[in-house]
């Protein structure tokens, strides 16, 4: 969505369209990647660099 794979932004529609999937389904699954990213059981804990 951000274009981080080729650098061009798409819209959730354009998203939606590739993976036969809404634009509403795809900002759902947008919003959970993003809390799950967002949770502090997905960083790097202190003991992995110890």
């Amino acid at each position: 969505r951000y274009g981080f794979y080729d650098g061009v932004p798409r819209t959730l529609e354009e998203i939606g369209d590739e993976f036969s999937l809404t634009r509403e389904r795809i900002r759902q699954l947008e919003k959970l990647a993003l809390c799950r990213l967002r949770h502090p059981s997905f960083g790097i804990r202190e003991q992995d660099l110890i």
